[in-house]
């Protein structure tokens, strides 16, 4: 998983105190782990960093914050928490539980500094081989547990076993990863922060909230679960979907490990999944110890042994039991002693010391039992055996030297190869500790083990030096384990007691001073936020002036608009009074035209439609008017003056549409005469005496008169020159 980065991570090269980020190894809901370099010490180690991605976000200075004000409560808690589990679980010191070198909050958040391990996870183990043997999964699960039962001792459980979270070191050890999940199993506490759940290695009760439902058998379920995936190659059935079908059916869709590993992995084994992997908590294993005594059931019965056969008895030939019954108590006493040699000889290989001074004490116990029989054979056989006492004792004296030199030689291997407290059975402490289970006062093994303890003094100083107290106290500790009764361990613990006090003291001074700071700073923002206030009254008041003079203004703008209105509504009254009398004059004077066209007064029919033009000058119906009166004029007149009748007789037309003259009928008449049709020409003559009427047509050259009289007869005329 090295060479990657993820969203909301640290970039690759960030420092972190003396801590340079070189990759991302995981993130979760929780949290997010990275690969990183110590700078003091020139190694790798792993980095926890709280970011739970429901609560929280990083902004751009690297710092995180939680997403919202309502979520700051929560994320404050969760903080508080992984901060405090961080600082217990440093206290585990156990070969198979992640070492927790330091914690410290930074980022607005907090970090754990963990060893790095080598390796890889049992999950990528399982991907390249599917499955495992029974016996390597024993060598795995057996370990885990003593670390497990560690953690469930000092109250915690861990909530989140499967085989990412299990790692297998390169020597083959296997580690307890990621605490990130893990609660303390006492007392009551708020929910705040997202479960972390992984389906198929939860079981049901870790989907809910309730506390009391949850403990080491929530562990050992996740841990009977990946036990599960490394015999059939698949995780079980996820929880929830177990919870349905029972509900459902009433029946578990669990497949049984019995049945899925049968003929290749012992019923024991098996039968302890099973159990592991119950669906109610109270039906599997309550502790470790309950379940890991059904592992070890499995460790024997899966273990070849020697058989131990009854021996066949026999006699001699030629004798039957009562001849054997009478051999002398010499003989047996001798046969005894023979067989005690024997049992000697077969432990000349041993290095058992405990056994072989049992054999030695069980010879002494032999010896008392031949003095009862007979002195002289007692004192003979005393001597033999203290004879071979102190044969045995020298041999078991070389033996030891040989033992000493070669742990002392494997020791300053470890030594050199700098494994002084690691791995386990493969370290220098180990190796001098033996030699002096041996030899108490061996001076190499006790100078081996001061050596070891100076190592990780002078290593804890250096780190005092820099000012890293929780690597130095991890120092400390180990270098405790080699030397527990050392003045030096004590000196520098006293030291780093001392220099870490003064540098909480200089923290404390500096709070006190960052304090004093944030105090003046608030006097000063009190102060400018007087200012402003100030400032914005002064604005306020100035504002309020301003739509004072302004409203007086819009009043009077409104009462000059009122007025202007006023004027405007009186003016357009009379305007359209105006146009009214314009309109009725202009009606009158149309009308007058009218009738004085209808009685063929012409002059006043102009007269009239003139007047309407004044007054409307556009007015279509007096233009039409005055055209058609311009027309009739323009026609009539051309009849004015004297017309010669072909017939006889004289008529003189007059302008005031009258005529005067002679007609063959109706000699010396008079009348009067007009235009009735202009477009067709058409003239009528009414004569007064007898009534006569003429209707006659002008020619289009207006010199000839052509038409009917009443009587029907033709009347025709020319104008007099």
């Amino acid at each position: 998983m090295n060479g990657k980065s993820t969203r909301n991570s640290l970039l690759p090269g960030y420092k972190l105190h003396w801590y340079e980020i070189k990759s991302v190894l995981g993130q979760g809901g929780f949290g997010i782990t990275y690969l990183a370099t110590d700078l003091n010490l020139h190694r790798d180690v792993a980095i926890k960093e709280y970011l739970p991605i429901e609560l929280a976000v990083r902004e751009d200075d690297s710092s995180v914050h939680p997403v919202s004000e309502t979520q700051s409560h929560q994320y404050n808690w969760g903080l508080e928490r992984f901060i405090t589990e961080a600082r217990i679980l440093a206290k585990f010191r156990h070969p198979n539980i992640v070492l927790v070198q330091a914690v410290f909050e930074e980022n607005n958040t907090g970090y754990i500094i963990m060893q790095y391990e080598h390796g890889q996870s049992l999950r990528q183990k399982l991907e390249d081989k599917k499955t495992m043997e029974e016996s390597e999964l024993l060598g795995i699960v057996l370990p885990v547990l003593d670390g497990l039962e560690l953690v469930h001792n000092a109250g915690f459980i861990h909530r989140d076993l499967k085989p990412d979270n299990i790692f297998i070191q390169t020597d083959g050890n296997p580690i307890l990863l990621d605490f990130g999940s893990a609660r303390q199993a006492l007392g009551d506490r708020p929910k705040t922060l997202t479960s972390m759940i992984s389906p198929g290695y939860a079981p049901y009760e870790q989907y809910h909230s309730k506390s009391d439902e949850q403990g080491p058998w929530t562990d050992i379920y996740g841990l009977g679960a990946t036990l599960y995936r490394a015999i059939a190659g698949v995780s079980p059935q996820s929880a929830i979907d177990r919870s349905k079908a029972i509900l459902e059916t009433s029946l578990d869709i669990y497949v049984p490990a019995v049945e899925i590993g049968k003929d290749r992995y012992s019923e024991a084994f098996l039968g302890a999944i099973d159990h592991a992997v119950q669906f109610n908590y109270k039906d599997r294993p309550q502790s470790v110890a309950e379940w890991r005594r059904e592992f070890e059931t499995s460790a024997i019965t899966s273990t070849p042994r020697l058989s131990v056969l009854p021996t066949e008895r026999r006699t001699l030939p030629g004798t039957d039991l009562r001849s054997q019954k009478t051999l002398s108590k010499k003989t047996l006493t001798l046969l005894t002693i023979l067989i005690l040699l024997a049992v000697i000889g077969l432990f000349d290989y041993s290095n058992d010391v405990v056994i072989n001074k049992y054999i030695i004490s069980l010879l002494d116990h032999k010896t008392e039992n031949i003095a009862e029989q007979t002195a002289e054979e007692a004192k003979q056989i005393r001597q033999d055996l203290d004879k071979e006492r102190r044969a045995k004792e020298a041999l078991i004296k070389q033996k030891k030297l040989k033992e000493i030199a070669r742990l002392l030689q494997a020791a300053h291997e470890d030594f050199k190869m700098g494994r002084f407290l690691k791995p386990a059975d493969r370290n220098a402490l180990e190796k001098y500790s033996n030699i002096l289970e041996i030899d108490p006062d061996n001076h190499d093994a006790i100078n081996g083990k001061q050596q070891i303890s100076n190592h990780f003094l002078d290593s804890a100083e250096q780190a005092i030096n820099d000012q890293a107290f929780y690597q130095a106290g991890d120092y400390l500790n180990q270098a405790e384990l080699a030397g527990p009764d050392s003045v030096r361990v004590k000196l520098v613990r006293a030291q780093l007691l001392e220099e870490r006090t003064r540098q909480e003291r200089l923290s404390l001074d500096k709070e006190k001073k960052k304090l004093q700071q944030q105090r003046e700073y608030e006097l000063q923002n009190k102060m400018q936020e007087e200012e402003e206030r100030q400032r914005q009254l002064a604005l306020s008041q100035k504002l309020e002036q301003e739509v004072r003079e302004r409203s007086e203004q819009e009043r009077i703008r409104q009462k000059e608009y009122k007025r202007e209105v006023e004027t405007k509504r009186r003016e357009e009254e009379q305007h359209q009074q105006q146009e009214l009398e314009k309109k009725a004059s202009y009606n009158r004077s149309l009308y007058e035209a009218q009738q004085a066209l209808n009685i063929n007064n012409l002059d006043l029919a102009l007269l009239k439609y003139e007047q309407s033009l004044q007054i409307f000058p556009a007015s279509k119906e007096a233009l039409e008017g005055q055209r058609r009166v311009q027309a009739i004029q323009s026609i009539c007149q051309r009849v004015l003056g004297e017309w010669l009748w072909f017939n006889g007789g004289l008529t003189t037309f007059y302008a005031d549409g009258t005529v005067t003259g002679e007609h063959r009928i109706l000699p010396g008449n008079n009348g009067s005469w007009e235009c009735a049709d202009p477009a067709k020409r058409r003239f009528i003559i009414k004569w007064n005496q007898g009534g006569w009427i003429n209707k006659l047509t002008l020619s289009g050259d207006g010199k000839r008169l052509d038409g009917t009289n009443q009587e029907g007869s033709a009347v025709s005329g020319r104008r007099k020159k």
